[in-house]
């Protein structure tokens, strides 16, 4: 259900000049300071499986 909302969000967002959204792909940044391989989240963390990191900590 959502995914069509979502085209039709975008086709908005493309179609107003002021915004300047290009169609292309992200820019990829030069460095990633957050883990992104999910395979191996919090292996070399504590045992403690309910510790969150530190950007998660409320």
């Amino acid at each position: 259900m959502a995914l069509p909302i979502w085209g039709i969000y975008m086709k908005k967002v493309y179609a107003d000049k002021q915004l300047n959204v290009p169609k292309g792909p992200f820019p990829r940044p030069e460095v990633v300071t957050i883990q992104t391989d999910c395979d191996s989240y919090g292996k070399a963390a504590s045992d403690d499986e309910d510790s969150l990191p530190d950007e998660l900590d409320f």
